[in-house]
Order: C-alpha cells, then sequence, then structure tokens
C-alpha cells in the first residue's frame, strides 16, 4: 500500500479501534477490549494491504459475533 494511503487506513482504523476499546472497559466486555486493542495496534504492523483489509474486517465483526 501507498504511504499515505496507508497511514489514513491506521488512522481510521486506530480511532474505530479506540472506541472498541472504551466500550469494552466501560461495558466490561473482554472481547470488545481485546478487539480495540488489535485495531490499535495491528494496523502499524502490517505493511501488507490485503491481509490488513482481510484482518481487519475479521476483528471489527468479531465483537458482533461473540458476545461474552
Amino acid at each position: 500500500m501507498d504511504t499515505p494511503t496507508r497511514l489514513l487506513v491506521a488512522m481510521i482504523l486506530g480511532s474505530i479501534g479506540a472506541g472498541y476499546f472504551m466500550y469494552g472497559r466501560n461495558q466490561k466486555r473482554v472481547v470488545a477490549t481485546v478487539t480495540g486493542l488489535a485495531l490499535m495496534v495491528f494496523p502499524g504492523l502490517v505493511s501488507n494491504g490485503i491481509v490488513l483489509s482481510l484482518v481487519s474486517i475479521v476483528v471489527l465483526v468479531l465483537p458482533w459475533l461473540v458476545r461474552v
């Protein structure tokens, strides 16, 4: 992925992750908290756009599928 595109995607996913993290902490939901942490950290570690997209979609949907 191009650097400006990667930075924009990382910023958007990090913002969504921060929202998940705050929601998870306030509601005491472990899955939402871990999902938020993953979305904040993962975009900075991966440079491949396809892998980033696929894993991010799975992680974004995870709190909807797993209710703990």
